[in-house]
């Protein structure tokens, strides 16, 4: 919930078959006080396959104002079955995955590929 307010929100994707490659190049400057949740890229051109039991991987290659969780060291994102949301999620070494929430936000900058299959 909430409105966000971007500084750059840049997307280019490229479909092959039922593959699909995306870029995506995001700054957020502001967050709404309603903000709630986990971070999410959404948007992305298509809906991702149902296929259970499997997410398709991500790829970050920059990222700022994130403050990840203690025991937390790294920043993925994946694309859930049936979805056409990136969602971020935080790990570390012997730390299981958990999805960042919006309260870990400063000015978000972020830099994001995802590749994923459709039907």
């Amino acid at each position: 919930a909430g409105t966000q307010t971007y500084t750059t929100q840049v997307g280019r994707f490229i479909r092959s078959g039922n593959l699909v490659n995306t870029w995506a190049h995001i700054i957020l400057s502001a967050t709404d006080a309603a903000t709630a949740g986990n971070v999410g890229v959404g948007g992305l051109p298509y809906t991702a396959s149902n296929i259970s039991s499997l997410d398709f991987i991500c790829t970050i290659a920059h990222f700022g104002a994130i403050t990840l969780d203690t025991g937390r060291t790294q920043l993925h994102a994946r694309v859930g079955s049936n979805t056409a949301v990136a969602t971020l999620v935080e790990s570390g070494s012997n730390a299981g995955g958990d999805l960042v929430g919006v309260t870990q936000l400063g000015a978000l900058t972020i830099q994001i590929g995802c590749n994923y299959r459709i039907n």
